[in-house]
């Protein structure tokens, strides 16, 4: 900070006295100008030599005025300053690059500022990753200053099989902190791998993969500020893949297991346990990505306060994450879902966000509200202790959206408002509470409010509102307000909630074997309750029921054959909820995993 004040006032005598006084102003900021050290910015002559050897011979602050500076790789020793005026630019010189490297930082304490990177063509296409992987690279260093640097290419040849190209690589590093870039068509802006102390902020980022990437064991990553259109992931956080279904994950207990303080060269690192901890993603907007903030086996992770829009996939999503808060945030059109949580996870908190389906944008983000994804074991998979919470879902489509559990342990969704929402669930939704919440919807099509399942062990739906202010026409059974309630084990309860506007207010599910058990109390409702043949009465519970139309109690009544027709699918795009379901998009493109 002292020697960035310097430099201002440096550029404020420039400003104030001229040019003849650039010698005073840089000297009395400590700067040198490198044109003086023999390094001369036309673009034409390579200048990599003269910079290294007025580096190596202790110029600890650099200045670079209006230019071209051509340079191949340039190794940037510790405590060294490097302040490029407006106008400087960088154009790598391929033949001189080493290991695809343009600066290398050799040493702590370094800072650079303002530098501008040019991409010239290499035959008939713009120079990429053949040619050059790393821009800024650092390894085993500490405190790096990074600010103002921006990369304008125009061609999507940034990641393939001849790697990726980033701006920003930082391996096994400490306190980095990066502000005010800018890039587009590159693989990441800022991408870190097992490092910590990363600071991200006020950046923006258009056409690339990402603007942070951090991977495989990295901590405290400040996610800032930014802005991003056509960003396949604005911040990911990779801690390993938490998918036990793949056959590359031979350790099949790494879908849930994360291991800090190990690090890759250690003799018990595992990739797919490194981990990601610390994470913050704060204040950013994303719009054309996959996702504004996802990531894999994260630790300690913040979402909050975020805007995205039209994303391809979910606008925040965390797989196999633990201790995971998404809050106070505004998703609007994402293709999939608003949040999602996948695999595995636990200790989830997700609160006071909003999410709108509006409708109007393209016809492909389109999605549903929030997701509880798993596909199958629940040792290996499915979401517990989570907390759904204070959420405005509104879908302003014809259809229906919804709050959609699976593979679930222990999840409470409460003090929601769904406006032409519902809630559903599958068979490995095991403990679930939903209260409080109310269901509001104005559709013509009929369709169950919440919808259980007989495998869900054990549920509870409590002074909920739930309220229709149409007309279903011609609805079935399994269409009633609240769907399923009979269990093939455990208890359910479903007491004083209001069901109000549905012909049919609760159905029991088709009979079955189990021992589950129901009780339902105290409701106030509007519609008839349906049972269904066969259901054995020593499992079904009814008392206190009233109806708002007669002012009587309501008993069960069975179900007629029209009735029992099976309801017409709901247009509920994309939300496959399959024991195998794996929606597209989920993985990082190029496979971020393998380096």
């Amino acid at each position: 900070m002292k020697f960035e004040k310097q430099l201002v006032l440096a550029m404020v005598v420039l400003a104030l006295f001229g040019c003849d006084n650039r010698s005073f102003a840089l000297d009395a900021a400590g700067y040198k100008d490198v044109t003086t050290l023999g390094v001369i910015p036309n673009g034409e002559r390579e200048m990599t030599l003269e910079l290294q050897k007025a580096l190596n011979e202790g110029n600890k602050r650099l200045y670079f005025p209006p230019g071209k500076y051509l340079l191949g790789t340039v190794s940037i020793p510790s405590d060294v300053s490097l302040s490029f005026d407006k106008g400087a630019a960088v154009t790598p010189n391929v033949p001189s690059l080493k290991e695809k490297r343009l600066f290398v930082l050799a040493g702590d304490n370094i800072d650079i500022s303002g530098p501008e990177f040019l991409f010239p063509k290499v035959g008939d296409r713009e120079m990429g990753p053949t040619e050059i992987n790393a821009i800024i690279y650092g390894t085993d260093i500490k405190n790096v200053k990074i600010r103002g640097v921006r990369v304008f290419r125009t061609e999507k040849n940034f990641a393939g099989s001849n790697g990726r190209l980033d701006v920003l690589y930082f391996k096994k590093c400490q306190n980095i902190d990066v502000a005010d870039c800018e890039s587009n068509y590159v693989n990441a802006l800022v991408r870190v791998y097992s490092s910590y102390y990363i600071k991200v902020r006020n950046c923006r980022g258009t056409y690339s993969n990402h603007i942070t990437l951090a991977e495989d064991g990295s901590e405290w990553l400040l996610h800032e500020g930014n802005w991003s259109d056509h960003v396949l992931h604005q911040c990911q956080w990779w801690g390993g893949d938490s998918d036990a279904r793949k056959k590359n994950i031979s350790q099949k207990e790494t879908s849930y297991l994360m291991v800090r303080d190990v690090k890759p060269g250690d003799s018990k690192f595992v990739v797919n346990s490194a981990g990601a901890y610390d994470i913050q993603v704060l204040g950013n907007y994303a719009q054309y990505g996959m996702t504004l903030g996802w990531g894999s086996k994260g630790r300690n992770v913040l979402i909050s306060n975020n805007v995205a829009r039209y994303m391809k996939d979910m606008a925040y999503d965390s797989e196999g994450g633990e201790n995971v808060v998404i809050t106070n945030n505004i998703a609007i059109d994402a293709k999939f879902f608003g949040i999602g949580t996948y695999f595995w996870g636990n200790n989830i908190l997700i609160a006071n966000n909003y999410i709108l389906i509006d409708g109007e944008g393209p016809e492909e983000y389109r999605g549903n509200f929030i997701r509880m994804h798993s596909p199958s074991d629940l040792k290996l998979f499915g979401n517990g202790h989570v907390l759904i919470a204070n959420n405005l879902c509104v879908s302003k489509l014809r259809q229906p959206r919804g709050i959609i559990l699976e593979a679930g342990r222990d999840i409470t969704i409460t003090g929601n408002k769904l406006v032409n929402g519902r809630i559903r669930m599958n068979d490995k939704s095991t403990e679930v509470v939903i209260t409080n919440n109310e269901i509001l919807n104005d559709l013509s099509p009929a369709f169950a409010a919440i919808a259980a399942s007989a495998g869900t062990r054990e549920l509870i739906i409590r002074n909920n509102v739930i309220r229709r202010t149409s007309e279903e026409g011609n609805a079935v059974a399994e269409q009633a307000a609240i769907s399923g309630v009979l269990g093939m084990e455990g208890t359910r309860i479903i007491e004083q909630n209001l069901i109000k506007g549905w012909k049919y207010a609760v159905w029991t599910g088709p009979a079955n074997n189990g021992s589950g058990k129901c009780l339902i109390r105290n409701n106030t409702i509007e519609g008839d309750f349906l049972k269904e043949e066969g259901v054995d009465s020593n499992r079904m519970f009814g008392d206190g029921n009233l109806d708002l139309r007669t002012g009587k109690s309501v008993e069960f009544r069975l179900t007629t054959d029209l009735e029992r027709q099976k309801a017409p699918p709901i247009k509920d795009e994309n939300a496959d909820v399959g024991d195998n379901a794996l929606l597209p998009g989920n993985q990082p493109l190029g496979n971020v995993q393998n380096r």
